[in-house]
């Protein structure tokens, strides 16, 4: 099986499209979204975590090493 990801911007396309999909007998349509997922909290939490990792990389703010965030632990 091959999965492939689509990201259609107009909802009203993609209605039509997730439709169109749905009669065809060999695809399997999958659908996920933030309303959808079990722990919303978490998706926020990784979403935050990317956030500082890109700000790192920027230089705009310093990480701790793992070492340091072992120790705060």
């Amino acid at each position: 099986m091959q999965q492939i990801v689509l990201n259609i911007k107009d909802n009203s396309k993609r209605e039509f499209f997730r439709e169109l999909l749905k009669q065809l007998d060999f695809v399997e349509v999958v659908s996920v979204n933030e309303e959808s997922l079990e722990h919303p909290d978490l998706f926020e939490g990784l979403k935050a975590s990317l956030n500082e990792v890109e700000a790192h990389l920027k230089g705009e703010i310093k990480l701790l090493s793992a070492k340091k965030f072992l120790d705060e632990l």
